[in-house]
């Protein structure tokens, strides 16, 4: 492991935890599996402390820049600045140096335990080989046009990789639209999610089947924006519908809660 100052990147560890959690935004997964992606080969290390810092730290800290911090990888990181962080190994090592890194600690503390930022889009990077049908960010939003002529509103909520393809997988929006009417993306998932039926189970999230012909299915939704906060998912949890299917199925809920008095 190489460092070569007291700033929170200057160190090959920090470095490679910070490119390795922004490769996983760019590869579709969530803030939770990019971070455990990151940390994955340090694992076996990270019962050093001097490890465990720079991961934690850098982690942390590009979490918190990209708006996607979860709450474990806050308190691991809370916990080792609030025991002194690495700074007995300063002051063994480069007793000098001492006050800049404790500098560098006390910033990224505070930094920590402020309000996040809106979640940073990070564009998919394409995959040589396979179908990448969106390069949009995680939390894109978008409005599908319904049977009825409503409007429903679909939130990407992380891939799925198919083998040859790599596809965004969404959450649909308790939202109903008409005209030209747009969901409001800072409240959208205060609203809660419509849960689509299979034979045995209803899922949280839906994956759209691509139609034949040069037509893909992105070009029957509208984009609105991104919503500020990341949407749970679980890739398990997903159903693959055509997106006909998909229209007819959000109209038939959404009509029913209509009539049952929920907006």
């Amino acid at each position: 492991m190489g460092t070569w100052g007291t700033d929170l990147y200057a160190d090959d560890t920090a470095c490679d935890v910070r490119d390795g959690y922004i490769a996983a935004l760019q590869a579709g997964v969530s803030g939770q599996e990019a971070a455990d992606r990151a940390l994955a080969p340090y694992r076996p290390l990270l019962s050093h402390r001097q490890v465990a810092c720079c991961a934690y730290f850098a982690l942390a800290d590009t979490a918190w820049h990209h708006g996607q911090l979860t709450d474990e990888v806050k308190a691991a990181a809370l916990a080792l600045l609030e025991q002194g962080g690495d700074l007995a190994i300063w002051e063994q090592d480069a007793r000098p140096e001492r006050p800049a890194r404790q500098a560098t600690l006390l910033r990224l503390a505070t930094r920590l335990r402020s309000p996040q930022p809106p979640v940073r889009s990070v564009r998919v990077e394409p995959v040589a080989g396979k179908t990448v049908h969106t390069d949009a960010p995680t939390g894109s939003a978008y409005v599908l046009q319904l049977p009825s002529g409503h409007r429903g509103a679909l939130v990407i909520v992380g891939f799925k990789d198919l083998g040859h393809s790599l596809d965004p997988v969404f959450s649909v929006a308790q939202w109903r639209g008409g005209g030209d009417e747009v969901p409001p993306l800072a409240h959208l998932a205060q609203l809660g999610t419509l849960r689509m039926p299979s034979f045995l189970k209803s899922h949280a999230h839906v994956g759209i089947i691509p139609p034949d012909g040069p037509q893909g299915f992105m070009s029957r939704l509208q984009p609105v924006g991104v919503v500020p906060q990341p949407w749970p998912f679980d890739p398990a949890d997903a159903i693959w519908l055509s997106i006909g299917r998909l229209a007819r199925e959000v109209d038939r809920q959404l009509a029913g809660q209509a009539a049952g008095g929920v907006s």
